[in-house]
């Protein structure tokens, strides 16, 4: 009689394979975090959804050149570590100024307003490039206020943070619930995301979370993930490369080849080009109620949803350039772009700075406006090309904060006199 035969793996045998397997499976997690980023740094909301296509970025511009890392969910500067007994945070909110475009990290107003504040305060910078108050508002919603913050700053731009408010939805605070994944933001070792988990699961849902990570040195390009040149810029304004010649052929040369290599912010080029083109401003181009309507109802939901927490708010005002440095700022048009007439939609900004100050006042939400700080200043604060702020008008922010927020952290209470 044969005998079949039964024998059994060895156990080292077994052990041996499974090691082999997970040796497979983390070198598969080392490769997919080399080659992806993660797009939105707090998964099970829509905080951060602009793409931080690497962790570390040189930003090469004609007027600055600066360093820039973001931390694993996708905001600039350090990690978000867990509270330490005795610190209290003050959460930032806004968009590329108050994420400090333009500037080192440490020389941006929030990390200025906590060196000067000392050692018991932290910081959360939430500042989002090309955001507006409808995204600070989710981003407050969904993720700030459960980071237990002791006083909100929320920063409105005038250049731009109405734009685009008439398709801006209501919602109510109400609807909004805490996301589970928030109860991982105060313990960094659960907070890690796994590549393999990611991959399969927006394979099933077909959403793109990991994006292949883009090699060089052009902030713009990695940014809209294309080449940046003449043609893109031709692609914007809905012409062709051909159509910019007569523009071009008035502008600065030096200004044009740095504009299509990508070194001076696509904003006021492509700004310059319709004007050169005589391309006519369009209804969006220009503010009208509902912008107005719903981004104030995203500043005052802000403001409800904080103080219902029992925390401290403050809106900060930040004017635009052509409301500081308007004489410069024309005189740069003209010399480097050949605009001598101005832009229509840029004299509405004044007008819509002072609404907004008056309805702050009237609905009593704490303010800061340093746009009388910035004009008595000595010299520039704003770059002219790229129409961000430099250090000295981040300084100034800085400055303006502290004055009105020591009073109130000590327990004082805010006084709109100072805030007007």
């Amino acid at each position: 009689m044969v005998k079949k035969n039964t024998t059994i793996a060895k156990p080292w045998l077994i052990l041996f394979s499974l090691l082999i397997f997970c040796g497979i499976l983390v070198i598969f997690e080392v490769l997919l975090r080399f080659h992806y980023c993660l797009l939105n740094p707090f998964p099970g909301t829509d905080v951060g959804q602009v793409p931080k296509r690497c962790r570390n970025l040189q930003v090469d511009q004609f007027e600055f050149n600066i360093p820039y890392r973001y931390n694993s969910r996708g905001f600039r500067g350090e990690e978000i570590e867990p509270l330490a007994k005795g610190t209290k945070r003050i959460l930032f909110l806004g968009d590329s100024f108050t994420e400090g475009f333009g500037v080192d990290e440490n020389d941006r107003f929030s990390n200025r307003v906590i060196a000067k504040l000392g050692v018991p305060y932290q910081q959360i910078n939430l500042g989002q490039l090309a955001t507006n108050p409808d995204i600070y508002l989710k981003n407050l919603q969904q993720a700030g206020i459960y980071l237990d913050p002791e006083l909100v700053i929320f920063c409105v731009f005038i250049g731009n943070d109405f734009m685009g408010g008439r398709y801006v939805k209501r919602d109510s605070v109400g609807l909004f619930k805490k996301p589970q994944d928030l109860e991982k933001l105060n313990d960094s070792k659960k907070a890690h995301v796994i590549y393999l988990n990611e991959l399969l699961r927006q394979t099933i849902t077909k959403e793109k979370k990991l994006v292949l990570k883009k090699t060089g040195k052009n902030y713009w390009e990695l940014y809209f993930n294309q080449k940046i040149d003449l043609a893109f810029h031709a692609k914007m304004i809905g012409r062709k490369k051909e159509e910019l010649k007569p523009a071009i052929s008035r502008m600065n040369p030096q200004n044009v080849l740095l504009a299509s290599e990508g070194k001076i912010h696509f904003g006021i080029f492509q700004l310059a080009l319709k004007a050169q083109l005589g391309i006519p401003e369009k209804s969006e181009d220009f503010y009208n109620e509902p912008d107005y309507q719903n981004t104030f109802f995203s500043i005052r939901e802000a403001f409800r949803l904080t103080t219902s927490h029992r925390k401290k708010f403050l809106v900060l005002v930040i004017p635009d350039v052509t409301e500081i440095h308007e004489n410069e700022f024309f005189q740069n048009l003209a010399k480097n772009y050949g605009i001598k007439e101005k832009i229509k939609r840029l004299e509405e900004l004044p007008k819509l700075h002072r609404r907004l100050v008056s309805d702050l006042v009237r609905e009593s939400i704490p303010f800061v406006d340093p746009s009388s700080l910035l004009k008595q200043a000595t010299g520039l604060s704003y770059y002219l090309n790229d129409c961000h702020m430099n250090r000295q008008g981040h300084q100034i922010l800085a400055d303006a904060l502290i004055s009105e927020i020591r009073p109130a952290l000590r327990g004082g209470i805010w006084d709109m006199e100072d805030g007007r």
